[in-house]
């Protein structure tokens, strides 16, 4: 084996390594500027030591480069990172799910705060941050600027940020905390929701499913029904006063006659 062989085959050898490691070390190129010179250069060489005195030999050499160069790639690419020794090497990214998980619990922390009161911590124009229950939050003006220290609600959710509407500092707004017991009705309430329950009417029809519900007469939208105007008592008609006199009827009398005229003569 002449000169121009042994250095062809170790032009080989080092342009498949220097391929391989083009794929695991970022060289910017330089590695892959090597490996060409160095497969161009171990083809020359062959060609100088057997092209003419073992034209097959050469034939042979060339084909090699052509079956190598491929298998190195594929090995470097496919099955090397798959070994242990391989994800040693190449720098694993950090797993999928992994980065959906806070991405996941941080939307549904923040699409829970919907709904809630806090206050504007810088000037919301409409870009800033707001303050609630102690903690700072991205947000922008649904409406309009808003000043710092003004109470402002969470109205909806845009990406990460909140998107907050300024409230009335007349309004008075009281939050339950979650897991306290609802507070009760007063009685009189109470009492008004069950006869409001009890005044059901049944169904128009059998078999129909359609509840109609008494309606109770509204003070601020009934009607007031008419009022009747006093009934004045009707006065009384007094018949006149006869006057009996108690000698006519002795004057009718024929009994009483007949006396008077004995009596006279």
């Amino acid at each position: 084996m002449n000169g121009y062989a042994l250095w062809s085959i170790l032009l080989l050898i080092f342009g498949l390594t220097t391929l391989i490691a083009e794929v695991f070390i970022p060289s910017g190129g330089a590695l892959a500027v090597i490996t060409v010179l160095a497969i161009v250069g171990s083809l020359i060489f062959s060609a100088m030591a057997w092209l003419w005195a073992a034209p097959l030999v050469f034939a042979a050499h060339f084909a090699l480069v052509l079956v190598l160069v491929p298998l190195c790639l594929l090995g470097a690419l496919e099955i090397l990172p798959r070994t242990r020794a391989g994800k040693r090497m190449i720098l694993q990214g950090p797993d999928g799910d992994r980065l959906k998980a806070p991405q996941a619990s941080t939307d549904e922390k923040l699409a829970s705060l919907v709904g809630r009161h806090g206050l504007a911590r810088t000037a919301l124009s409409p870009g800033g941050t707001v303050m609630i229950d102690d903690v700072r939050y991205s947000a922008i003006s649904g409406e309009s600027l808003i000043d710092p220290g003004s109470p402002i609600v969470v109205t909806g959710l845009r990406g990460s940020t909140l998107i907050v509407s300024p409230v009335a500092k007349g309004l008075v707004t009281t939050q339950i905390p979650p897991g306290s017991p609802v507070p009760s009705l007063p009685p009189e309430t109470e009492q008004m929701t069950n006869l409001r329950e009890d005044q059901v009417l049944p169904a128009t029809e059998p078999g129909s499913s359609t509840i109609q519900e008494a309606q109770l007469p509204n003070p601020e939208t009934s009607v007031p029904a008419p009022q009747a105007s006093p009934v004045l008592p009707s006065p009384v008609l007094s018949s006149p006063v006869v006057e009996l006199d108690p000698f006519a009827q002795l004057a009718d009398d024929p009994g009483n006659i007949a006396r008077d005229n004995t009596k006279a003569v």
